[in-house]
């Protein structure tokens, strides 16, 4: 399972600079599941679409980019959550449908046993239910364990409001827990490492968001 928080090295980052295909194909590997579970959990319609431009956006720019694997974790979680919107304001202006939450659900959860399911994956389903910016806290603060004053630039909203999204938003999903049975087993028999959101952000104590 790949962690849903980790970043590569500097190192890295300056060979991709350079225009070295193996550390690109390195930044790809890391973040690329990073920023689906992000799209899908927050409702975009077109997640691998949406990821698809966030790359081209980075390949247009990384030239200029100053940091560290954390910052160009930041960078992308900003221009993918924007991509979003304006995929969002697209769909508004065509009065396209979004994809219905169930259909979301369906990308992660399966009834062939032979088929291996991510916790993790399992846990993300329950969060497409909340309310867009309660899942985008959720999914930036606990899944993937950015700072407050991180998710709060990333959302461009304050640090009180990412604190009070992200307690409601883990309000709703232990809730929620409580009558999804399967879900919420699941949950609690995931490993706790790679993520805290099975077993520790959402069936325990919201304290320290």
């Amino acid at each position: 399972m790949e962690a849903t928080h980790a970043v590569v090295g500097r190192d890295v980052i300056d060979r991709a600079r350079d225009g070295s295909r193996a550390a690109l194909g390195e930044l790809w590997r890391v973040y690329q599941p990073q920023l689906l579970r992000f799209l899908r959990a927050t409702g975009a319609s077109a997640a691998d679409d949406i990821a698809s431009e966030v790359w081209l956006d980075v390949g247009r720019a990384l030239h200029r980019f100053e940091g560290d694997g954390r910052a160009l974790q930041r960078w992308l979680f900003t221009i993918a959550r924007r991509r979003n919107i304006d995929e969002a304001r697209r769909r508004a202006r065509r009065k396209e449908s979004p994809v219905p939450i169930d259909e979301h659900r369906q990308l992660a959860s399966t009834d062939d046993p032979s088929i291996e399911v991510d916790p993790i994956d399992s846990a993300i389903t329950l969060v497409t239910a909340l309310p867009t910016q309660m899942a985008e806290a959720v999914m930036l603060r606990i899944v993937h364990d950015l700072a407050v004053e991180d998710v709060a630039a990333i959302m461009e909203i304050s640090e009180g409001n990412v604190r009070v999204l992200t307690h409601r938003g883990l309000t709703k999903l232990r809730a929620q827990m409580r009558h999804d049975r399967p879900a919420s087993e699941l949950l609690m028999a995931g490993p706790a490492t790679g993520s805290r959101l099975p077993a520790m952000a959402l069936a325990g104590s919201a304290r320290n968001l």
